[in-house]
C-alpha cells in the first residue's frame, strides 16, 4: 500500500522540478494547477494557500479571465479544506458569475457542484439541492448537445471527466434527498450513479473515492427504509474503504455503523466499531468524526453501565469540541487575512488597470489637441486659405470639448483624492474649470473669425 503514496510524492517532486525549469506562462500556470490538485488530494492545506495566490496573481497579470475563474475555484477549494465554508462560497460565486459571463460550461458545472457541496457541509440541504439540480440540468443539456453533433468532438478524457461528474451529481442528489427525509428518492439516484460507473467502465482514483461514499450512503438509505440489508451494506462499505485505504469514507462508515448498532441495542458490536473509528479518525486528525466517535462511546458505555468510561469519552468529546472551536477562531482569522490579501491584490490590479487606461486616454486626447492645433496653425499661416465662420465654430467646439476632457483626465485622480471622491465637490470643481474655459473659448473664436474673415 506504500506504492501509491510514493507515486504521489514523486509526482509532487516532479511538478516542482518542472516549475523551476519552465518559463512559459501558460505551462507554469497549468503546472501550478496540477500541483494544487496534488496538495488537495493529500490534504496539504497550507501549500494550497500559497499556490492558489500565485495562480491568481499570474491570471491577473495576464488579464486572462478564464484563468481567473480557475484561480477563484482553487481558492474556494482551499478555504473549503480549512472548513471556512462561508468564505469558500464567496469565491465560488465570484468564479461562477465570471464563468457564466464567459460561457465556460465545464467550469459552470464544477462550480455549481461545489457550491451545492458547501451547502451540504453547512447542513443547508434545501439550498444544496437547488445547485445539485442545476448541475443535473446542465449535464442533461450537454448530453443533448453531444447527441446532435454529427461527429463526436469530445476526447476520451473529456467524456470520462463528464461521466465522473454525472456520478458525483447523482450521489449528491441522493445525499441531499436522504438528509431531507426522502430515502426512496435517494435510492433512485444511488442506483443511477452505480449504473453510470458500470456502463462507462469507470475505475480507480476518484471513482473508488465516490464509490466508497455511495456504499456508505446506500447503507444509510437502507437503514431509514428499515431494510434488513442495512447491516450487510454497512459492513460492505467499511470493507471496501478499508481495502483501498480510503480513510475518510472508512471512518464515516464505521461511525454510522456504530450508531446503527447502538439503536439495535447491539452494544458490544457498536463499541468495537466506535473504538476502531476513533483510532482511525485520530490517525488522520479527522476532528469532527473524533467528536462523533467519542460521543457514541460515551453513550454506549452509559448503556452498558460503565460510568467512568462514559465520563472519559464525554470529556474527550468536550475537549475536542473546545479544541476545534479554538482552531476555527485562529483559522478564521487566518482566512480573513488571506481573503483580505486577495481583495487588496485585486483592488491594486484594478487601480493599475484604470491608471493605465487613463494614461492611454490622455495620450489620445493630447494627439487630438495636437491635430486641431496643427490645423489651426496651418490655416493661420496660409494666406490663401478660405475659411468659413461655421468651420471656425466647429473647430472651436471640438477643441474645447477635447481640451476639457484632457484636463478632466489629467486632474481627476488629484481632485478625487482631494475631495475624497465626493460627487458633488468633484462636479463643482469641474464646472468651475468649464467656467474658465468657455470665456477663453469665445475670445479665441472671436479672434480667429476676425483674423480669417477680416483678412480675406
Amino acid at each position: 500500500m506504500l506504492h501509491p503514496v510514493h507515486a504521489q510524492l514523486s509526482t509532487t517532486d516532479s511538478l516542482r522540478q518542472k516549475l523551476k525549469s519552465t518559463k512559459k506562462f501558460e505551462k507554469r500556470f497549468e503546472l501550478l494547477n496540477q500541483l494544487n490538485a496534488e496538495y488537495t488530494q493529500r490534504g496539504y492545506t497550507d501549500s494550497m494557500g500559497l499556490v492558489t495566490k500565485d495562480m491568481l496573481y499570474m491570471a491577473r497579470q495576464a488579464h486572462n479571465d478564464t484563468l481567473v475563474v480557475k484561480s477563484y475555484l482553487n481558492i474556494g477549494n482551499y478555504l473549503a479544506n480549512k472548513t471556512d465554508f462561508e468564505a469558500s462560497l464567496e469565491f465560488y460565486f465570484k468564479a461562477l458569475h465570471l464563468a457564466e459571463d464567459l460561457e465556460i460550461t465545464e467550469m459552470v458545472l464544477l462550480l455549481n457542484n461545489n457550491i451545492g457541496g458547501e451547502y451540504e457541509d453547512l447542513n443547508n440541504f434545501n439550498e444544496a439541492i437547488k445547485y445539485t439540480r442545476k448541475v443535473k440540468q446542465l449535464l442533461a443539456e450537454d448530453l443533448i448537445q453531444e447527441a446532435r453533433k454529427q461527429k463526436n468532438e469530445s476526447s476520451e478524457a473529456d467524456k470520462r471527466r463528464k461521466n465522473l461528474l454525472r456520478v458525483f451529481n447523482n450521489w449528491h442528489m441522493a445525499y441531499d434527498y436522504l438528509n431531507l427525509g426522502k430515502p426512496d428518492s435517494a435510492m433512485q439516484y444511488l442506483n443511477l450513479a452505480v449504473s453510470i460507473i458500470k456502463l462507462q467502465k469507470l475505475a480507480g482514483g476518484q471513482t473508488n473515492f465516490i464509490q466508497a461514499h455511495i456504499n456508505w450512503t446506500y447503507a444509510q438509505a437502507y437503514e431509514k427504509l428499515n431494510n434488513p440489508a442495512a447491516a450487510a451494506q454497512y459492513q460492505h462499505a467499511i470493507k471496501f474503504s478499508d481495502s483501498l485505504r480510503l480513510n475518510t469514507p472508512y471512518v464515516l462508515a464505521l461511525n454510522s455503523f456504530s450508531r446503527f448498532l447502538y439503536n439495535k441495542a447491539q452494544y458490544m458490536e457498536a463499541l468495537a466499531s466506535a473504538l476502531t473509528a476513533l483510532g482511525e479518525a485520530k490517525k488522520i486528525n479527522f476532528s469532527l468524526e473524533i467528536i462523533g466517535s467519542a460521543a457514541s462511546l460515551s453513550q454506549i458505555y452509559t448503556a452498558i453501565q460503565m460510568p467512568d468510561s462514559a465520563l472519559h469519552y464525554y470529556q474527550l468529546k468536550d475537549n475536542y469540541q473546545e479544541k476545534i472551536f479554538n482552531q476555527q477562531r485562529i483559522s478564521r482569522l487566518q482566512d480573513i487575512t488571506f481573503t483580505e490579501q486577495i481583495h487588496q491584490a485585486e483592488e491594486q490590479a484594478r487601480l493599475a488597470e484604470l491608471d493605465e487606461q487613463r494614461k492611454h486616454n490622455l495620450q489620445y486626447a493630447a494627439i487630438a489637441i495636437a491635430i486641431i492645433t496643427f490645423v489651426v496653425i496651418f490655416l493661420l499661416l496660409s494666406r490663401n486659405a478660405k475659411v468659413s465662420p461655421r468651420l471656425i465654430e466647429f473647430l472651436g467646439v471640438v477643441g474645447l470639448l477635447i481640451l476639457f476632457e484632457f484636463i478632466n483626465l489629467l486632474l481627476h485622480p488629484f481632485i478625487g483624492e482631494y475631495t475624497h471622491h465626493s460627487p458633488l465637490l468633484m462636479l463643482i470643481i469641474m464646472v468651475f474649470i468649464a467656467g474658465l474655459l468657455v470665456p477663453m473659448h469665445h475670445k479665441i473664436e472671436h479672434w480667429m473669425k476676425h483674423r480669417f474673415i477680416g483678412h480675406h
